[in-house]
């Protein structure tokens, strides 16, 4: 494992938190694959080994020197024992769910030049989400099958059918190539296209030309569940699935979205004024004074473009900066509801609970790894 690259890195803290807490491993983490080589023409062998790469050659060598190999997010390959994986059906869905409480008019997605099974996971879901709500969108762009990135091609075929437009990339790294094409066109981000990318890669995010909205994963967490799944296999123990699959934690929002153009200005206007005063305890009366909308307008107006109530959306705004702030930093509860524009720490507890199934101390355990998971 290279802890050179960003999800490596973070797959290590995952592995090495485990350890912490297990208190009886001993870890190396190899760079080079001509190491694994090495130690199986010495003649070294380990108890286990966790492998981020698809690489058959890599796997293989791993299984020489390695009575166990536990794959993180490495593909679909069957040469693992078992493997963790990003949920990647649960991002599709999650992004479905972004543009659906925007009320996005017009909805699209970036291509899979490259072909990628989770990719393409994740546009199927992404569609059939969207589907389920009785909302369609316009086939896929069928890029040459010569180019392995996207091309003028792709933004002519975006604004074909008028803007404002939303678009879903099943990576980070297609939202950045967006963001790069859009910039001689004179095209306004996010008032005339909104973009939605996956997995929160910081490596993609520092070098964005606009601060880019994403799917939220949790590369630390794989790395602990896969450091759990190992230690079982290590330990004799019976594995729960080959197959763990770890959800998503939810949508990062930045600039490329922030300010959606909704075909309603009014709820646009709404929108972004929850985000801009959340840690100020916004409230719908506040919407209202602020607007300048009585309060059963602004409810029917909700309620046909987000398809929910004003005070539901603050709510789910709330939720989602809370939920940011638990996996993100060491803040204590009571901070966090503050900050997500709760007027206490019980109503943070009690919403919480209600909208995901768990405490916030459950949900940050979930996606740090901080206490032995069991199935």
């Amino acid at each position: 494992m290279d802890p050179s690259l960003w999800s490596q890195l973070h797959y290590l803290r995952g592995i090495g938190e485990y350890s912490r807490t297990c208190g009886r491993w001993t870890v190396t983490t190899p760079r080079l694959r001509s190491l694994l080589t090495l130690w199986r023409e010495q003649g070294l062998h380990f108890d286990g080994a966790l492998i981020a790469s698809e690489d058959e050659e890599v796997v293989r060598e791993s299984q020489a020197v390695a009575d166990h190999v536990v794959g993180l997010d490495a593909g679909d390959s069957d040469l693992f024992e078992a493997g963790v994986h990003v949920d990647d059906e649960a991002i599709g869905r999650m992004a479905a769910e972004y543009f659906l409480k925007i009320g996005f008019p017009r909805i699209a997605t970036a291509p899979n030049p490259h072909g990628h099974p989770y990719g393409a996971r994740r546009l199927a879901a992404f569609r059939s989400a969207l589907a389920a709500h009785g909302v369609s969108i316009r086939p896929d762009f069928d890029p040459p099958k010569d180019k392995l990135r996207l091309t003028e091609e792709y933004i002519e075929w975006l604004v074909a059918e008028g803007l404002p437009v939303a678009v879903f990339a099943s990576e980070d790294a297609l939202a950045n190539q967006i963001l790069r094409l859009l910039e001689p066109t004179g095209l306004r981000i996010p008032e005339d296209i909104a973009i939605l990318g996956a997995e929160n890669t910081e490596e993609v995010s520092m070098f964005a030309r606009v601060p880019l909205s994403t799917v939220d994963v949790s590369h630390a967490h794989i790395g602990f569940r896969g450091a759990e799944l190992l230690d079982r296999l290590m330990l004799g123990e019976p594995v729960p699935e080959k197959r763990v699959l770890v959800p998503p934690i939810s949508v990062v929002t930045r600039a490329s979205t922030d300010a959606l153009a909704v075909a309603d200005p009014l709820l646009s206007d709404a929108y972004r004024y929850i985000r801009q005063h959340l840690s100020e305890g916004v409230t719908v009366a506040h919407l209202e004074r602020a607007l300048h909308v009585s309060r059963r307008k602004l409810q029917r107006r909700t309620l046909e473009g987000w398809g929910c109530s004003p005070l539901q959306m603050i709510l789910r705004l709330r939720i989602d900066e809370a939920k940011q702030l638990l996996a993100h930093s060491d803040r204590k509860v009571d901070d966090i509801a503050a900050a997500s524009g709760f007027e206490s720490t019980r109503a943070l507890l009690r919403q919480f609970k209600q909208m995901t199934g768990q405490t916030p101390s459950e949900f940050r355990q979930q996606q740090r790894g901080r206490e032995r998971l069991t199935s």
